[in-house]
């Protein structure tokens, strides 16, 4: 009897730590196989043209899945967008799907990657049924483009290995958060991970700082001095900024003062009206300036003054918390000081970010969640995103006028340790994932969509000893970038699926930082879904650019087992462009050494020639290796090389294997 009341308590407790996940198993206890499914939050991104069913194999029953609704579009149309449909589920083993088009019958049909090699049975003439084989190293995310469409014709299976490493709920280092539920900026004493629960969330925004006064005081006025950087990133405007009070540690924190609208530049003083408080919050929310900056936050200092002594700063030296480790500098009585992060990045989209503050930190979203905003971390080490939830990015700031001063998903620098697994994201206007000047990042099993020019999708700037593996991108800019933002080395990426609506899959290179090298670099088993030119096309094109530039080097770059499908328009497209030339008027040209191509195809009709172009001697291009390179069944060699290369100015030492 008590084996029987341990076992099922085993089970119990092994469903639960599944959180609101439903696992259906197949009835072959022989078997491995797995299907896990969630409940989905009844948001307004929902797809009807598709729907879709799976079940393990070999079985009757079928679960539908929720489909949602992605966007994805062109850079010269970017405010028309167009829609696509998506599923999340996990699952290991054999598992069958049945897809119906709903919007007409299925004339023709492809499903990408084409080296996947699935085959499709074709049913009452609006559904495809067929079975997928997962891949525990590479979780399988096809893509079904029905009747010739790149859009509303397309939907993209993202599936994903069910998960062994999910936090409980019920652990004493997790802070558990219901849709609704107040949100704090930085965990309590003796946790360390944010449980999102399943449903919709939306995260807190802006750039703050705390003052514990240490005793409780009527407050009567505050300076907020505004001093500002000649950075191009940090807009001349006005501050926008709350304040907020509470007299004692558990209370909530009240707005006292709503700067919001404030219109003056330098320092901001004024009166607070019968204010007690000993904990002060500062929050800021970007400016009110004309440049498109607008989410940029920088202050010097933050002085208060009690009621009766309007000349003695009582928050000289009292911040006790902050969004990122300067936060002392908000109250260290200087103001020649700002509370900037190390690299500026973290003051780039204050009025839209929520910040991790703590270092060794975990945000898990579970199966089901819904998680709308932005995130940042700068200057802390071991944080950790993951989980099967979404992040949302269609409520932020979108005009495309605001350009790079819009939002992006996950903004983590100057880190060591960090990784993001497993979640989605939908929809951000800006650079998705930036992960730059870190060490030791992982980016793992993680899906993208974005449909704006600078939606791009993951960037390792400046960073050393990275890990891509298993992610779907499909945005309108450019999928994966390292520029010469700072020396790059050590980074590896594979077993991803990349979709460049309008701009490069991989792209190397670009900026005039010095001593920005980018070595070491590896490639391999990926898939290039579409990639198309837009603006110059033969400047800013191919599915691979390396372009070397602000007298950088760019070396050691190796691309191996590369699977390019079919462009959408090939007279728009490139293979690969490596080249030295200045990338605007005044910015040197750099120079590329030691790529290797190995085991490359790439399977449709012929884009435009590929390029190979360096400047001089001192700027040029040499030790190219191209092994087992096939545009179609034709193997690239010596002999025809100039069909499908145009080669320009300075190159050496180009070898055919």
């Amino acid at each position: 009897m008590k084996m029987k009341l341990l076992l099922v308590l085993f089970l119990i407790a092994t469903f639960l730590n599944v959180g609101e996940a439903h696992a259906v198993n197949q009835e072959n206890k022989q078997s491995t196989s797995k299907i896990v499914t969630w409940d989905t939050p009844a948001w307004q991104q929902k797809n009807n043209s598709f729907s879709v069913w799976i079940r393990e194999s070999g079985q009757k029953t079928w679960k539908e899945l929720y489909v949602y609704n992605v966007k994805n579009g062109e850079q010269k149309e970017q405010d028309v967008p167009t829609d696509a449909a998506m599923v999340n589920v996990d699952f290991s083993g054999t598992a069958e799907f049945k897809v119906t088009y709903n919007k007409e019958k299925i004339k023709d049909y492809e499903i990408r990657p084409s080296a996947y090699g699935i085959n499709a049975k074709k049913t009452e003439g609006k559904t495809l049924t067929f079975s997928l084989t997962q891949n525990n190293k590479a979780p399988l995310k096809p893509t079904i483009m029905v009747n010739g469409s790149w859009s509303e014709g397309n939907l993209h299976i993202l599936s994903n290995t069910p998960e062994n490493d999910a936090p409980s709920q019920n652990a004493a280092n997790v802070y558990v958060i219901n849709p609704g539920d107040p949100f704090p900026l930085y965990l309590p004493t003796g946790k360390d991970t944010y449980y999102f629960k399943p449903g919709e969330h939306e995260l807190p925004k802006g750039m703050w700082v705390e003052l514990d006064l240490e005793e409780t005081v009527q407050l009567e006025k505050f300076d907020l001095v505004q001093q500002l950087t000649d950075s191009q990133w940090f807009a001349k405007g006005p501050q926008r900024f709350v304040i907020e009070a509470k007299e004692r540690k558990d209370d909530p924190y009240v707005k006292v003062y709503d700067g919001y609208e404030n219109n003056k530049e330098g320092t901001v003083t004024d009166l607070l009206s019968n204010v007690n408080a000993r904990y002060v919050k500062l929050v800021l929310l970007g400016n009110t300036g004309s440049s498109h900056y607008v989410m940029t936050s920088l202050a010097s200092e933050f002085k208060l003054y009690k009621k009766g002594d309007d000349s003695t700063n009582i928050a000289k030296g009292k911040a006790v918390n902050g969004a990122f480790p300067s936060y002392s500098n908000m109250t260290d009585g200087n103001d020649s000081t700002h509370y900037i992060s190390s690299t500026g990045y973290g003051n780039w989209h204050a009025g839209e970010a929520f910040y991790i503050s703590q270092s060794d930190t975990s945000v898990y979203l579970a199966p089901g969640s819904l998680v709308k905003g932005s995130i940042s971390a700068d200057d802390l080490s071991n944080i950790t995103i993951k989980g099967r939830g979404i992040m949302y990015g269609g409520d932020l700031l979108r005009p495309r006028n605001y350009a790079e001063g819009r939002s992006g998903a996950i903004w983590i620098t100057r880190s060591t340790n960090s990784k993001v697994e497993g979640i989605t994201l939908i929809d951000y206007p800006m650079w998705s994932v930036v992960m730059n000047f870190t060490d030791q990042t992982s980016i793992k099993n993680i899906n993208f969509f974005g449909s704006m020019v600078n939606a791009d999708g993951i960037h390792l700037s400046g960073s050393k000893n990275a890990q891509v593996s298993g992610v779907f991108i499909r945005t309108t800019d450019d999928n994966f970038v390292i520029y010469h933002y700072g020396e790059s080395s050590n980074i590896t990426v594979k077993d991803s699926i990349f979709w460049a609506d309008n701009a490069r899959p991989i792209l190397l290179g670009l900026g005039d930082t010095p001593n920005a090298t980018i070595d070491k670099v590896n490639f391999e088993n990926i898939y290039i879904l579409n990639q198309r030119g837009v603006w110059d096309l033969n400047k800013y094109n191919g599915a691979i650019q390396i372009w070397a530039t602000g007298g950088n080097k760019i070396s050691n770059i190796a691309f191996k087992n590369i699977h390019i499908d079919e462009f959408e328009a090939p007279g728009d497209s490139m293979l690969f462009q490596i080249k030295t030339d200045e990338m605007a008027a005044g910015i040197a040209p750099g120079s590329v050494s030691n790529v290797s191509f190995n085991n490359i195809i790439y399977r449709g009709k012929l884009p435009r020639k590929s390029l190979i172009s360096g400047v001089d001697d001192s700027h040029n291009v040499s030790g190219i290796v191209f092994n087992r390179f096939k545009i179609n069944n034709t193997l690239l060699s010596s002999t025809n090389m100039k069909q499908f290369i145009e080669f320009k100015g300075k190159y050496s030492d180009i070898k055919f294997k």
